[in-house]
Formats: C-alpha cells, structure tokens, sequence
C-alpha cells in the first residue's frame, strides 16, 4: 500500500522501486541501507541487497562500512552491532556518528565533516 502511495505522488518526476535484502530477520533499515547523501549509499556487508545493481547501474557509489567495534558479547537488546550504521546526516557534508565507533568516524572524515556523540 505504502509503495504504490509513493509512486502515484511521486510520478512522473520520480521512479519508485522495492528492494530487498539478504536478511533472515529484518528489523532495521536504517542499519542495512543508508542513504548517505545524492548518489551515495551505505550498503551492510552481512546484509546485502538484492537490487544493488540497480544503484549502481544508476551512478550511485556503494560503501559498506567498516566492522562495528561493538563487542559480540554487547546484549544489543533488538538490535544489531550494525547500530554504527544508524548516523544522522545534518546535510551533505555534516554527519553525527557514534563517539565510540571510530571506524566510521574514520570513513566519514574522508566523506565529510563528522561530529560524534556518546550513545552509550
């Protein structure tokens, strides 16, 4: 119901398309697919998308981001050590990222300008 809401507002000037992922519990979009800013995606490793040719075939560029330092034996309560994914864009060139995960602090540093913030 959603989609085709989309699609007839969006029409013409927009296509809308479903994607899907190899992901046997989906919970999360926000840590397996994230739009990071015009024609650039995060895209989780152990999640991948079905449809990723799709993106690319449309000149996005593809980034998976680094391994979460999260500890395995973190109680994630709901959730994936892939929260590390979950940033908030503060436009095209700002991000907050998790304090702790300075891999991906890392990776947007070389993007854009990064803040970080403690979420635990």
């Amino acid at each position: 119901m959603g989609i085709e809401w989309m699609r007839r507002h969006l029409a013409p000037d927009y296509r809308v398309h479903t994607i899907s992922f190899k992901d046997p519990n989906p919970m999360h979009i926000d840590a397996t697919f994230n739009i990071i800013g015009p024609g650039l995606v995060l895209s989780n490793p152990d999640r991948p998308c079905n449809e990723i040719d799709l993106f690319k075939k449309a000149g996005w560029t593809i980034l998976h981001p680094p391994l979460p330092l999260i500890p395995d034996n973190h109680p994630l309560w709901m959730s994936s050590k892939w929260l590390s994914m979950n940033v908030l864009m503060l436009g095209e060139k700002r991000v907050m990222v998790d304090a702790n995960e300075i891999p991906i602090q890392k990776l947007f540093e070389s993007l854009v300008s990064s803040r970080s913030v403690n979420l635990f």
